[in-house]
């Protein structure tokens, strides 16, 4: 007895033509006709198609039954093929084909039929596996023949966007950066395999402005480098920067004594943290020591063991005091550096914000601990530049006044709609962040501040016009931080490069490619960083620009 009954196939051979044109059907690949079913061919497609148009009181009794089992379908499957091909050809109307393709019909055609594997779509394609695709070659030559049934040789690969780097950075020395004459930059480095590549980046934009591999980052090669910004047109007013040493002399060598400077606070604020952490942890390990000494003196009295136990006591109550003293401090710390006090939605103003810099500084000076000293003295060194930030908001803050003034013609009121607005965009930036035990406070301000713009466009655009400014002033360089971070995952795709000259034409087509392309979220969504900064090319398209 089988385990499975045994079925008879019921299908039959029929006379020729139809058995002839079965037996005669060529092989093929995949296409849109029959896109689900990777076992039929185009061939395959239309001859289940042309059965099934064939006049029913014509049409061979069974015929359908024998296609089903011959081809591995249902009934109902054939049928939909049927009707997908009658849309495929005739745009789904059943009339006869007319003698030229109209556009819906063109629209269905398979993708190899409508699109023609030019020279000029391949090297489009080339580089499109470039940037954004970061496909590195040989996966390329793979694309390409998956795709397009072309092959390209290794070489021919590279030279193409040796070529198209090299392209790129004619079309960006050709830019008009006028509209952005009065600047104020971000600049930062980053590194492949050793060597430094320098960066200035216009915070608001995001547009890049340079991106230069060099042989070293000194003060001199920084300067050289601030100067090829400037002789694009741009005159250098600020500059948003780590705590590197060299950055001061670079600016003079510059000529850019008058540009003030605003030091990135981000990284005291990390170092701050783990400053508290590692206090923490010293303070746990020396509470254990105590733990420990006296679990060894219960079991065994030792003069020698208690002296070191009443030490440990010693060392366990410092080391609790430094963290309690510098817990506080840390949060202050932070909080100096925020624009807006959330608890009133008060716009700090730089000599505020100064004085309680210095007091917190004070307060770290007064501990034992030589790790909160140094960092203390580090404070001290950029403290002039940590909060440059707000006298740029300063500026910007007279004249939204001074319109806000004329509209609503109460200083109280002026005042109350200011705070309002500031707290829902410090709420925002917390929600942004991901800080989520903000949403509370973050829907709060909302309605407060819809119940001010609810019946006053005018109102709701000046709420638009003060988070904008929050939104443009540098405080940080994080934006030039996440560009390095971009790059930095396109060139951790490369194990090296021929050479410099082949490296910067990899930097200046990145630089192209990023500057035109369309932010997809956040708050630059559809705009490029050039049409934000109000710079004109003649296509958005950075290939096109190239020439392909």
């Amino acid at each position: 007895m089988g385990l499975y009954a045994e079925v008879k196939p019921t299908a039959v051979s029929w006379d020729a033509p139809i058995e002839t044109i079965y037996q005669s059907l060529p092989g093929g690949r995949r296409n849109s006709l029959t896109p689900k079913l990777p076992h039929l061919t185009e061939s395959d497609g239309l001859f289940l198609g042309a059965l099934v148009r064939i006049p029913r009181e014509s049409r061979p009794y069974g015929v359908i039954t024998w296609a089903s089992e011959a081809f591995g379908l249902s009934r109902k499957s054939i049928y939909a093929i049927e009707k997908r091909l009658e849309k495929w050809l005739f745009g789904g109307g059943g009339t006869e084909p007319e003698s030229k393709v109209s556009p819906s019909q063109a629209d269905v055609m398979a993708p190899w039929e409508r699109v023609a594997a030019t020279a000029e779509r391949i090297d489009r394609l080339i580089l499109r596996m470039t940037f954004p695709g970061n496909v590195s070659i040989r996966p390329t030559q793979a694309v390409l023949q998956e795709a397009l049934d072309e092959s390209r040789s290794v070489g021919y690969i590279s030279e193409l966007r040796l070529e198209a780097g090299r392209k790129a950075r004619q079309v960006l020395r050709q830019v008009d950066y006028s509209a952005i004459k009065h600047v104020i930059v971000g600049r930062d480095e980053t590194y492949f395999l050793g060597q430094p590549v320098l960066m200035v980046i216009e915070p608001v934009s995001g547009a890049i402005l340079l991106s230069e591999l060099c042989g070293d980052r000194q003060a001199d090669t920084w300067g050289a480098a601030l100067q090829i910004v400037q002789e694009q047109g741009m005159q250098i007013e600020g500059l948003i920067e780590d705590m590197a040493r060299n950055y001061g002399k670079s600016q003079k060598l510059a000529n850019l004594t008058d540009a003030t400077v605003q030091k990135d606070p981000w990284h005291l604020m990390r170092d701050s943290a783990q400053l508290r952490t590692n206090l923490e942890k010293s303070a746990y390990r020396a509470m254990q020591k105590v733990v420990d000494l006296e679990k060894q003196l219960n079991k065994e009295w030792s003069e020698t063991t208690f002296e070191s136990y009443l030490q440990a006591v010693v060392a366990e109550a410092k080391a609790i005091e430094q963290y309690d003293a510098y817990a506080p401090l840390h949060a202050h710390l932070c909080d100096s550096f925020e624009m807006v006090d959330w608890r009133s939605g008060e716009i700090r103003d730089s000599a505020t914000a100064s004085w309680f810099l210095d007091v917190i500084v004070d307060e770290m000076e007064t501990c034992t601990d030589l790790r909160i000293l140094r960092f203390a003295k580090t404070i001290r060194t950029y403290q002039r530049e940590l909060l440059t930030f707000l006298e740029w908001l300063d500026k910007d803050l007279f004249k939204w006044r001074n319109d806000l003034w004329l509209q609503l013609r109460n200083g109280d009121d002026v005042a109350a709609f200011e705070r309002i607005v500031a707290q829902y965009w410090w709420a925002q930036q917390k929600l942004i962040a991901n800080h989520k035990q903000w949403q509370s406070f973050a829907d709060d301000a909302a309605l407060l501040l819809a119940d001010w713009t609810a019946n006053s466009p005018a109102l709701a655009d000046f709420a638009s016009r003060l988070m904008q400014l929050f939104d443009a002033v540098g405080r940080t360089n994080c934006i030039t931080e996440s560009i390095n971070g971009l790059l930095k995952s396109f060139l951790n795709s490369r194990q090296s490069f021929q050479s410099a000259d082949s490296m910067q034409a990899y930097l200046d087509l990145f630089v192209l490619w990023h500057n035109t392309r369309i932010f997809e979220r956040g708050k630059r969504q559809g705009q490029s960083p050039f049409q934000i900064a109000g710079v004109q090319t003649d296509s958005h398209d950075w290939i096109e620009l190239l020439g392909y």
